[in-house]
């Protein structure tokens, strides 16, 4: 074989070894480990992120319907909304306008002078006879109970039958009973709220005394907040909604409202108008009075002179100076205190004769100066006319006074 043909064959092996060469440095680049970031995530990994039902978190997340759905939304009921009151949350209850012949609310520990009910709220109508309030159970939830003042005692609390349907309501609070009697709106918390606590109405069939199924207030009554009453001053024609939409921790909102007698809609806008949200959520309260200034001046002026009468109200009960001892830890020193049937009344009774003694034992006093300087008689047995009386009178206060605080010491909570 000569040179030539050894030179070839040279030639042939290097272009038959080279390209194996590339292949196994190739091969070597790709059996290196990935870095951290390069590396995919594994099965494994993407299963804790996936809820039970494969999706993502995140995108579950972000795909949470919107509570206001465009049903709703269409169902806002057209409100005139002429003001609105920021008030401390332990105070709105202490802000309403109702007139005594509207009843009123109040806290159950409040009206019954006890300290065991911290939270429960309880209405009480314009007689005095009757009241319904919230009660708590061992296990957190609550119901709507109601009593009687019968014979001067008030009843054994007993559930409003009818509402407390199993697990539809975990918690029932703030009722208001309309004049009517029969029906009631109240704050309840559940699956079926929007947010914490929403607005529901029921009425009572008169015959069987049972509540029927108690249907949502809907927009703009409820909201992603807490909604905690709705009463009426239908004397004045002026509707009160209590809610903590859009306020901080610890402040309410209470809106007063023009009542409607049908259910009107803006069925005039579309579900996703911005126009519609806000007057649905109440976020723009003046959006309700286009077209209707006329009316929101008149229900304004109504408020103010509603204010103004309970304010003097108000005043003159403080200028009674009542004060009456009940016992330990309690005095009255409001005549609205008094719960005893004529208790008030009694009351007057007894300040009125307090203050003939007053008179009399001033009279006695200058009696007694005159005799002094001039002795007579008919003096003599004038003076001794009044301490008689005034003996009488002190006596006949005494028994009195212990018989009305007994009266209000009786046992009447429920």
């Amino acid at each position: 074989m000569n040179i030539k043909h050894i030179s070839a064959l040279l030639l042939l092996l290097a272009a038959l070894l080279l390209p194996a060469a590339a292949q196994s440095g190739a091969g070597r680049g790709r059996s290196a480990k990935p870095s951290q970031q390069q590396r995919k995530p594994s099965a494994r990994n993407n299963v804790k992120n996936q809820k039970k039902d494969g999706r993502p978190r995140a995108l579950a997340a972000e795909e949470k319907p919107d509570p206001l759905t465009a049903e709703l939304l269409r169902s806002t009921q057209r409100l005139l909304v002429f003001d609105s009151l920021v008030v401390g949350a332990d105070q709105w209850a202490r802000q309403l306008p109702l007139g005594t012949d509207q009843g009123r609310v109040t806290t159950y520990d409040s009206f019954f002078g006890s300290s065991g009910h911290p939270g429960d709220m309880l209405y009480v109508n314009g007689l005095g006879n009757m009241c319904v309030f919230s009660r708590k159970a061992k296990d957190g939830s609550s119901q709507l109970c109601g009593s009687d003042l019968l014979a001067g005692k008030w009843s054994n609390a007993a559930p409003l039958r009818g509402l407390a349907e199993k697990g539809r309501f975990t918690q029932m609070s703030c009722p208001f009973l309309m004049s009517d009697g029969v029906t009631l709106f109240f704050a309840a918390k559940g699956d079926e709220t929007l947010g914490g606590w929403d607005l529901f109405r029921s009425t009572r069939n008169t015959t069987s005394g049972r509540y029927i199924r108690a249907e949502s207030m809907g927009l703009p009554f409820c909201s992603t907040g807490d909604d905690l009453l709705l009463a009426y001053n239908e004397t004045d024609s002026i509707g009160m909604l209590v809610s903590n939409r859009t306020q901080p921790d610890g402040r309410v909102c209470i809106y007063f409202f023009l009542p409607t007698m049908s259910h009107q809609t803006y069925d005039w806008l579309s579900p996703e108008s911005d126009t519609l949200r806000q007057m649905a959520t109440l976020s723009r309260i003046s959006l309700t009075w286009q077209g209707r200034e006329a009316e929101r001046q008149r229900a304004a002026e109504r408020l103010t002179r509603l204010r103004h009468t309970l304010a003097a109200a108000t005043d003159s009960d403080r200028q009674a100076d009542i004060s009456f001892f009940v016992r330990d830890g309690l005095t009255y020193t409001s005549a609205k205190q008094f719960r005893s049937p004529g208790g008030l009344q009694r009351y007057r009774q007894m300040e009125a004769d307090r203050q003939r003694l007053a008179q009399l034992k001033t009279q006695t006093a200058r009696q007694r100066q005159r005799y002094a300087a001039k002795p007579s008689e008919q003096m003599a047995a004038a003076i001794l006319k009044n301490e008689a009386e005034m003996e009488q009178m002190e006596r006949r206060l005494e028994q009195q006074e212990k018989e009305l605080r007994n009266a209000e010491n009786q046992p009447r909570q429920p």
